[in-house]
C-alpha cells in the first residue's frame, strides 16, 4: 500500500514537472513569435521607405499625349463620342456616383468635407480616386479585347481591380437604358412607329416597296465561350452549351432595323438550341401569337391591316408575323425572286454581327467569364453598337469606314494565327427548319396564314416582272455585296 501511494506522489510531481515546461515552452513560443514579428515589421518599413509611390496620370493628360486616331483604335470610339457616353452615364447615375475628373479636381481644390478628405487620402496612397472617364475607358478597352496585364500599366491600376472596375462599369452603366434603349417591345404598341421603321426598310429594298411591312430582321448569333461548369456556373451538362459548328457558346437571337440597330435581342439560349427553338421560347414570340391569336385586339388590326412583320432565314418557322424564304425554289422561279428580295432585306442582320464582332476584341475568342457575366457582356457589347450607330448617323463620316476596315483586317488576322477559334460570322452555317415535335392547332394555323402571306408576296413581285439579279457575295466582316 506504502509502495502505491509513493508511485502516485511520484507520477504528482512528475505531471506539476510537464506543466511546468509546456508553459515555458508556450512563453518562448511567443517571445520568438513577438521577435520575428517585430523583426518582419522593422524590414517591412524599411521596404516602404524605398517603394515607389504609385502617380496616376490624369485622364486629360493621357487623351492629349495620344493621337485622335489612336483613341479611336484604343477604345473603338471617336473622342467626342466617347464624352458624350460619359455625359449620358453621368447625367442618370449623378456626378457623386460617376466621379468625373473635374468633380474630383473641384472637391480636392475647394473642399473640406469627408468626400474630399477621402479623395486627398486616395492622392497620397494609392495615386488618386480612380474617376469616372478612366472607369468607362477601362471597360471599353477590355472590351476592345485588351488584356488586364497591358490596362494595369496603362491606367495604373491594380490586376484584380481592373477586372473589379470592369465588372462594375458593364452591369450598372454599360447595360442600362441611358446607353441605348431595345425598341421594338414599345415599338408594338405604337403603329407609327412601326411603319417609321418599315418605312427605312422599303427605302433599301429591291422589291420597288412590294416589301414595305419589314419591321426588322431576325437571326441567331452564336457567341464562343469557355465551357461551363458545375462548380462556376451551376450548369450539370455541358454539353447543351456545345453548338453545332463545334465549340460552347451561346445562342442570341437579335432583331435589328434598317441601320444596323440592335432592337430586341434574346441572350438566354444554350448553344445547342435551334434557332427556331430559341425564338420560340423567347417572350417576343409568345406576345406576337397572343396577337395574332386574339382576332378582335387592337394589335392584332394593326398587324393585319398594315401588313407588319419580322423576316429570318430558312430556319425559323413561318408565321404571319415572321417570313422566311422558300425552300428549295428552282433558280429564276418566282420563289427565287423573292428569296433574293427578302435576303436581300435580312443582309442587315449579318452586317450587323459583322460590325459588333469586329469592333469588340473581347468576342474573337471565347469568353471567360461565368454565364451571369457573358450576358452582360454580350448585352454591353449590342447597346454600345446600337450608341455608336447613332453618333455615326448623326455626325456621318468617312473614317467610320476605315475603322471597320481596320477592325475587320484585324479581326481576320486573330483568325489567321488563331485558326481552331471560329469567330463571330466567319464560323456561320446555315441550318434548316428545327423540329420541335407536333405543332399545336394554333401554330399549324400560323403557318398557314403566314404561307398565304408569303404567296401574296411572291405572285406581286411576279405581276410587278421583277428579276433576281447577278450578284457574288464578298468576304469582309460586313458582308457587303458587289455587283459582278
Amino acid at each position: 500500500m506504502l509502495s502505491l501511494y509513493k508511485k502516485t506522489l511520484q507520477l504528482v510531481v512528475l505531471t506539476e514537472q510537464l506543466l511546468i515546461s509546456a508553459q515555458a515552452l508556450i512563453v518562448l513560443n511567443q517571445f520568438c513569435f513577438l521577435h520575428t514579428h517585430m523583426q518582419t515589421k522593422k524590414e517591412k518599413s524599411e521596404l516602404a521607405k524605398n517603394r515607389r509611390g504609385i502617380v496616376r496620370e490624369a485622364f486629360s493628360s493621357f487623351v492629349t499625349s495620344i493621337s485622335p486616331a489612336h483613341f479611336r483604335r484604343m477604345f473603338r470610339m471617336p473622342f467626342e463620342c466617347f464624352q458624350q457616353l460619359c455625359e449620358n452615364i453621368k447625367t442618370n447615375v449623378g456626378e457623386r456616383e460617376f466621379c468625373g475628373e473635374d468633380y474630383i479636381k473641384e472637391h480636392l481644390k475647394h473642399g473640406t468635407s469627408k468626400e474630399a478628405r477621402m479623395y486627398q487620402a486616395h492622392e497620397k496612397t494609392s495615386g488618386g480616386w480612380l474617376c469616372g472617364e478612366v472607369r468607362v475607358a477601362l471597360a471599353l478597352r477590355m472590351l476592345a479585347g485588351a488584356s488586364y496585364l497591358d490596362i494595369s500599366i496603362i491606367f495604373n491600376v491594380g490586376y484584380g481591380y481592373c477586372h473589379s472596375v470592369f465588372n462594375d462599369v458593364i452591369e450598372h452603366w454599360f447595360c442600362k437604358d441611358w446607353v441605348y434603349p431595345y425598341l421594338l417591345e414599345k415599338m408594338l404598341d405604337d403603329p407609327h412607329e412601326m411603319y417609321k421603321f418599315s418605312t427605312h426598310f422599303a427605302t433599301k429594298s429591291r422589291s420597288g416597296g412590294i416589301m414595305a411591312g419589314i419591321i426588322g430582321a431576325l437571326d441567331g448569333w452564336l457567341v464562343k465561350i469557355r465551357c461551363p461548369s458545375l462548380k462556376r456556373d451551376n450548369v450539370r451538362n455541358p454539353a447543351t452549351y456545345f453548338s453545332r459548328k463545334g465549340f460552347y457558346a451561346l445562342n442570341v437571337q437579335v432583331i435589328v432595323d434598317r441601320y444596323k440597330r440592335v432592337i430586341w435581342r434574346c441572350i438566354g439560349a444554350k448553344g445547342s438550341e435551334h434557332d427556331s427553338k430559341a425564338f420560340k421560347s423567347s417572350s417576343l414570340y409568345t406576345r406576337m401569337m397572343a396577337i395574332f391569336e386574339d382576332i378582335n385586339g387592337k394589335m392584332h388590326t394593326n398587324f393585319l391591316n398594315l401588313k407588319f412583320y419580322l423576316i429570318g432565314d430558312s430556319a425559323y418557322s413561318l408565321r404571319p408575323f415572321l417570313l422566311k424564304p422558300y425552300d428549295n425554289a428552282a433558280p429564276g422561279s418566282s420563289e427565287d425572286v423573292f428569296n433574293f428580295m427578302l435576303s436581300s432585306s435580312r443582309i442587315f442582320v449579318e452586317c450587323t454581327f459583322g460590325e459588333i464582332d469586329a469592333r469588340w476584341g473581347i468576342l474573337w475568342k471565347p469568353l471567360q467569364y461565368n454565364l451571369v457575366r457573358h450576358k452582360f457582356i454580350i448585352d454591353a457589347c449590342m447597346r454600345l453598337h446600337n450608341f455608336l450607330v447613332d453618333y455615326r448617323e448623326e455626325h456621318g463620316s468617312d473614317s467610320w469606314k476605315k475603322d471597320m476596315e481596320f477592325y475587320s483586317a484585324e479581326c481576320l488576322s486573330f483568325c489567321t494565327v488563331n485558326p481552331d477559334i471560329a469567330v463571330g460570322i466567319y464560323g456561320n452555317g446555315s441550318q434548316g427548319e428545327g423540329g420541335t415535335g407536333r405543332p399545336s392547332n394554333l401554330e399549324q394555323e400560323m403557318k398557314e396564314k403566314g404561307v398565304i402571306m408569303r404567296d401574296a408576296l411572291r405572285d406581286i413581285m411576279k405581276q410587278n416582272n421583277l428579276e433576281r439579279c447577278n450578284r457574288t457575295w464578298s468576304s469582309n466582316a460586313c458582308n457587303h455585296v458587289v455587283d459582278e
